[in-house]
């Protein structure tokens, strides 16, 4: 349906974005290239949405909407001039205390990468993995729930092991969103 939807209504599907409650629906979106919002009121609204690849999550439609018209474009502009210090071909890692927040800034850079038409590997970070050369350290919005010991802790041995990093504060939600749920 998306790719249908694409070619009746002349839509480009990097710019698009794909609002779901189900597995399917951010499957779909995947498949598609369109950057998806998992919204907590199907199905998987109480659990499971952890195994979801949704670029964000959002407890409702209203507020999904909300993140598309006023969040993202300040996140976007948040991070304006680091995109321009991502060269194509280059690999990136990112690395938050929170996994949702790790997720957003991931689909974020790849998103408005594509729309500068820069071809760049943006993962998130894993310890368990060789250091990567680049690392993107993002400066938690979510600090009630982040365990900033360890997030510090990882910033210190990073700092001496990996040849560049970068450090991004996302700007604060509007205080009507409502936070996610403590884990």
């Amino acid at each position: 349906l998306i790719l249908q939807a694409q070619q009746e209504l002349h839509l480009n599907l990097a710019e698009s974005w794909f609002i779901g409650d189900s597995a399917t629906d951010i499957s779909a979106a995947a498949n598609a290239g369109v950057t998806s919002i998992f919204v907590q009121t199907g199905p998987l609204r109480d659990g499971g949405a952890g195994e979801l690849q949704a670029d964000f999550v959002e407890n409702s439609f209203a507020i999904a909407v909300e993140l598309i018209l006023d969040y993202y474009p300040q996140m976007a502009e948040s991070c304006r001039s680091l995109l321009f210090q991502i060269k194509p071909g280059s690999e990136w890692a990112v690395a938050s205390s929170c996994p949702r927040e790790q997720r957003m800034v991931i689909a974020l850079l790849r998103r408005e990468l594509a729309f500068l038409g820069v071809k760049a590997d943006i993962r998130p970070f894993d310890p368990t993995l060789p250091k990567p050369e680049r690392v993107i350290f993002v400066g938690n919005f979510h600090s009630e729930r982040s365990n900033d010991f360890l997030f510090q802790k990882l910033f210190s041995e990073l700092r001496q092991e990996v040849n560049t990093m970068y450090s991004l504060t996302l700007p604060l939600r509007n205080k009507s969103l409502t936070p996610e749920p403590a884990h």
